[in-house]
Parts: C-alpha cells; structure tokens; sequence
C-alpha cells in the first residue's frame, strides 16, 4: 500500500481552455505521484494536497483521473471548469473551503503578576508587579478576562477521501499547533481544535476544522525580569521568592524567575487538507 512519497507536478501539464462564455472555460493540471499503489489512499491524498483551484480562481476543481504508470507510479489529472458550466453539479467543490466563521468572545485566565502597579498608603512595599501578597508567603492573582479568537473553516470533501488513514490524520492532529504559518497566523499561534464531520447520506462529507488563535509575544517584562518571549499557545508562569525590600523595611514576594513551556507539540496544518 504504501504512502505518496512523491507528489509534483509535471513539465508543460497545464491545459486552459479560455472560452468567450466564462461558464464554457475550462483548465486542466497533471501532477506525478509516486509510492503507493492503493488508489483509495491515494485519492485522498490528492485531494489534500492539491486542495483549492491552484489555477484560475474563477474556476473548480470538478473530477480527478488516474493512470497507473507503473506499481507505485500514477499519473494524476486534475479537470476545472466553470462554477456555471452544466458539469460542475453544486457550489460546493469537495475539497475546496466554502464557508469561514470566527468567535472573539473573551475568555478567562489567572493571572499573579500586573501590567503596572500604583502604590498607596504608609511605605507600600515594591512587590515588583506581584498581585495579592499576603502574609507570610502567598501571591492570589485575580481572574481577568483576556482576548480569545476561535474560527471554523468548513469544507465538502469527497466521500473516496475520507479514509480512515485521512481521519486518523486528523485525529492525530487534534491539540496541536502550527509549525509553519497558517491562514495568515505565525507558526505558534493556531492551535487545533479538533473536526467534526457528516455524511450526506452515502455521498460527500461536510467538515468543519476548529481552532483557537493567541498571538506570539516577544520583549515581555514580568517585575524585573525583560526580554521574556512567549508563543501564543506555550505556558508561561512566574515563580516568585521573598526579597527584602530595604526601603520600606519590608519582606515580600517577588517574581524571581519566569518559565515558558511548550506544553503543544507542533505538527504540519497543510496535512488537514484545507490549505495554509
């Protein structure tokens, strides 16, 4: 069986048919794939790899043809036409994204150090932006609500993709972050979510990809600690150690030391089969 180790596409394989009735137009691409010889593993793959138009983005990808070569060798050609021409038969091309949808409602986190601090009263002591010191050694915090994007991307894929190899991909995927940018996000930013999916009766799927976007930080200060940098889904968290504080005569905590965790691996989103 194997796996599409190779998958490139060949010298002089575009074909355009430019015709005066834009629904009459049409294109075609030949790509080279090499190393499995199971057709349903491969028709996924294609799928994947080759998702969106990569032509003319006025045209859909409609069917896809291959010819084994040789074991292990397939020629593979990619047939667009007009979203109006009579045979693309709905809106909706498998394997193209058709629908994008976001969420900003807030979300809510604990935080034990401030982004700047005025102090009151009688000789306050400098808790170098440590929140709610108590004797003799606790730091409470406080919950703050903070900036949270979520957004979907759905897709119609044909039911031949759909493979079990395909969904444990993406089972694989889940909780993970980007290692490379991804629609328009740096590598660290988008975390996945997960991907639900229906089948029209035994036709193609509908999925829907979610995912969770935090924005790398570079330069932070935490008490007097600089030049802390922070990928938006990596753990950051303070600990903190009592320091005198000679001009009050005072003994409190203060941030000693800051950590950065990786606590996502990072994997390859163009193995989603949604673009990048």
């Amino acid at each position: 069986m194997g796996t599409v180790n190779s998958f490139k596409e060949i010298w002089h394989s575009r074909k355009v048919h430019s015709a005066t009735k834009a629904k009459d137009s049409t294109s075609q691409i030949v790509y080279l794939a090499i190393g499995t010889t199971d057709l349903t593993h491969l028709e996924a793959e294609t799928y994947a790899k080759t998702n969106g138009p990569g032509n003319d983005a006025n045209l859909l990808r409609e069917t896809i043809d291959l010819d084994e070569i040789c074991p292990g060798y397939f020629r593979c050609t990619f047939n667009f036409v007009h979203p109006d021409a009579p045979e693309s038969k709905d809106d909706q091309q498998p394997g193209d994204p058709t629908e994008f949808s976001f969420d900003t409602s807030g979300g809510q986190t604990h935080i034990t150090t401030s982004l700047g601090t005025t102090r009151y009263g009688t000789n306050p002591p400098d808790c170098k932006g440590a929140i709610g010191v108590t004797e003799p050694d606790k730091v409470e915090g406080v919950d703050i609500i903070v900036p949270q994007f979520r957004f979907s991307v759905k897709t119609t894929v044909a039911a031949a993709a759909v493979t079990l190899a395909f969904v444990k991909t993406l089972s694989e995927r889940t909780g993970t972050v980007n290692d490379a940018p991804f629609k328009g996000w740096a590598a660290g930013e988008v975390l996945f979510l997960g991907v639900s999916g229906q089948q029209r009766g035994g036709g193609d799927w509908d999925l829907s990809f979610s995912f969770a976007m935090e924005k790398n930080k570079t330069g932070l200060q935490i008490g007097d600690i600089t030049g802390i940098d922070k990928k938006g889904h990596q753990y950051l968290w303070v600990r903190f150690a009592a320091q005198k504080d000679a001009a009050n005569y005072a003994l409190v905590r203060r941030p000693t030391a800051v950590y950065v965790e990786d606590v996502y691996e990072s994997t390859d989103f163009g193995d989603l089969g949604i673009g990048t």
